[in-house]
């Protein structure tokens, strides 16, 4: 609140004030789209994040991702569907392999480099269960060269409950 209360309390043109709101607010609607995504990627469902964010449904919360969504000219349709498919694999294959899936976006999003490290992740999260068991191995394996293995702790922690 105190940047606002400086942008109220400045002189100056409140037009120039007015555009740094906007700038914040595109800010804090990015920072809302990635918390409702890294809830549900760790298995929070729509009527959590209702209550979470103040609202009365989980239908008002799914609207709210969906216009956060459509502000950055994303079409969230093919996405849900992406997921709800790697959802249903995932079940048939079993818990250890959606929790492996799950590490594997956290690590996903904590690791800002190497880049090949990061392209190894990503690669893993929309591949299939054995590809992905493979995959997260090889970015562990990466992690501990690149000295990021702090940063891998639970993705070697859902690999080693994955285990065949």
């Amino acid at each position: 609140m105190g940047a606002i209360n400086e942008l109220l309390t400045e002189d100056g043109d409140p037009l120039e004030r007015l555009a740094l709101i906007e700038a914040a607010r595109r800010e804090v609607d990015e920072a809302e789209r990635e918390l409702i995504e890294a809830a549900r990627a760790q298995g929070h469902g729509w009527a959590a994040i209702a209550v979470a964010l103040g609202l009365r449904s989980r239908q008002a919360a799914e609207q709210r991702w969906l216009r956060l969504c459509a502000w950055q000219g994303r079409d969230p349709g093919p996405e849900r569907a992406r997921r709800r498919a790697q959802q249903s694999v995932d079940s048939q294959a079993g818990i250890e392999i959606a929790r492996l899936r799950q590490a594997v976006i956290a690590a996903y999003r904590q690791v800002d480099g190497p880049e090949l490290l990061k392209q190894t992740l990503a690669a893993a999260i929309d591949a299939p269960p054995g590809a992905l068991f493979e995959l997260a191995c090889k970015a562990v394996e990466d992690a501990e060269r690149a000295e990021d293995a702090l940063k891998m702790r639970g993705l070697r922690e859902a690999l080693e409950a994955a285990m065949p």
